[in-house]
């Protein structure tokens, strides 16, 4: 009877410590494997990492949904050598990519249509002159010849007298004509005070590969004008 109680308890214990959570001890040198299951009513496990303590690098992972994972020993910022690929998901957080460990980096457009480029204006350019007067009162003059490395320019009616101040008409693509398309009113400034100035500047990435034409009613008119 004795016996029979001794049995019991020692059963009891042993149950006892299995339903719980412990650390198990294996010595790689041993000839049989080992093995972790369940008590045969699930197939989930709990965690459990196989590492190998002495290398103290990598070790294989078992989630409790069975998933095998590589794991590593590390810290942010240092490469662990236990990670085989990132595999992006929705919503992820973003990888970090530093400039720091590539000589360059590309970017690749992605999709089809029109893609809008900022050009790069010319720094320090000289600027010149490019004023006028009108030769003939009612008919068109190039204030600016076309040209294909011209920067820009800013074109303004600075005349207050002229035809008790008249507007001068600019053409960027054909011959300026008053009131007509394709032409536009610079307006003459007030007398004196000079207020209400009336310009225009070209803005980055214009391009002048046609004559820039003028024209004003009366002869004399003056204009001011820079290129660059």
């Amino acid at each position: 009877m004795q016996k029979f109680l001794f049995a019991v308890i020692i059963s009891l214990a042993i149950s006892g410590a299995l339903a719980g959570t412990g650390t198990l001890n294996y010595s790689p040198s041993g000839s049989s494997p080992m093995r972790v299951t369940t008590d045969g009513s699930s197939n989930n496990l709990n965690n459990v990492t196989i590492w190998d303590q002495s290398a103290g690098a990598n070790g294989l992972g078992i989630t409790t949904n069975n998933a095998a994972k590589m794991e590593g020993v590390g810290s942010a910022g240092s490469a662990t050598g236990g990670i085989l690929t990132v595999q992006g998901v929705a919503s992820m957080t973003p990888v970090q990519v530093s400039q720091a460990t590539a000589s360059s980096l590309n970017a690749t457009v992605v999709g089809t249509g029109t893609f809008a480029v900022q050009a790069a204006g010319a720094a320090n350019v000289t600027p010149t002159d490019c004023s006028t007067t009108i030769s003939s009162g009612g008919t068109a003059q190039n204030i600016i010849s076309a040209s294909s490395t011209l920067h820009g320019f800013t074109i303004a009616n600075i005349d207050t007298t002229s035809g008790s101040g008249e507007p001068v008409w600019i053409s960027f693509t054909t011959t300026a004509a008053a009131s007509t398309t394709q032409s536009y009113p610079l307006a003459a400034p007030t007398a004196s005070t000079f207020a209400n100035l009336s310009s225009f500047t070209t803005p980055l990435g214009f391009g002048i590969n046609h004559a820039v034409s003028v024209i004003a009613a009366t002869t004399g008119h003056k204009i001011s004008c820079t290129q660059w």
